[in-house]
């Protein structure tokens, strides 16, 4: 990036055969961390992701996990699966929200959402969490939609987080000591006394409109995630 688009380090030579003209055009280092190149992959990835998303009203919902647990998931040999489990905890919450009754999982119904994960804030400190685009609406088992945009943002926010303090507590107890994993257990135990009385009054963010989604998506995914 230091010699990005620097003559010095080579440049391509077009000629027309027409007007005899010979233009010069320097190379760019097609690094995604570029202002310039990745915005290029940027928009690209953007484009990609709203030709698969329906034109129907979604909304923007963001989960992380609590400050204790971040430490955790900044370990390089625990990293990638814990991780992986954040993803699983939110996939867990909307199931919860979507097939909460007889009828719902008699008829499976599905939800369209896409997840980003961010692992970083913009002030660069590690907070990992999950940008989620949810469709205000779900698909049957006879592939018809139907509308749905109330969402019970506390049956959200629980099933979220005991779902992920119970995947990573396995976790713990597969692949960690007896008494780290009697650790983690009493801090979750703290954790879920904190904030199951929360009163959750969330703003979530409402995207209608293609044009609108397309920014969204360019946005989420030029935030960079190690």
């Amino acid at each position: 990036m230091i010699h990005y688009k620097d003559f010095s380090q080579g440049y391509l030579t077009y000629h027309c055969d027409y007007c005899d003209k010979i233009v010069n055009t320097r190379l760019s280092c097609n690094s995604r961390f570029c202002p310039s190149c990745g915005n290029r992959y940027r928009d690209e990835r953007a484009l990609s992701i709203s030709k698969k998303v329906i034109a129907k009203p979604h909304r923007q919902f963001v989960f992380s996990m609590a400050y204790p647990l971040r430490k955790y998931c900044a370990i390089h040999e625990d990293r990638d699966a814990l991780l992986d489990i954040l993803f699983q905890a939110v996939e867990f919450a909307f199931e919860s929200v979507i097939q909460k009754s007889k009828i719902a999982k008699k008829e499976n119904r599905q939800f369209g959402y896409i997840l980003f994960l961010h692992t970083y804030r913009r002030s660069i400190n590690w907070h990992p969490h999950i940008h989620a685009l949810v469709c205000e609406g779900y698909m049957d088992n006879k592939n018809k939609y139907h509308k749905f945009d109330y969402f019970h943002y506390d049956r959200l926010r629980l099933s979220f987080m005991y779902e992920l303090h119970n995947l990573m507590y396995i976790y713990f107890k597969e692949h960690k000591s007896k008494e780290e994993a009697d650790d983690f257990y009493t801090l979750t135990e703290k954790l879920k006394n904190k904030y199951k009385k929360v009163v959750d009054k969330p703003q979530p963010n409402y995207l209608k409109g293609q044009k609108i989604k397309i920014i969204y998506f360019g946005k989420m995914s030029s935030i960079k995630s190690t």
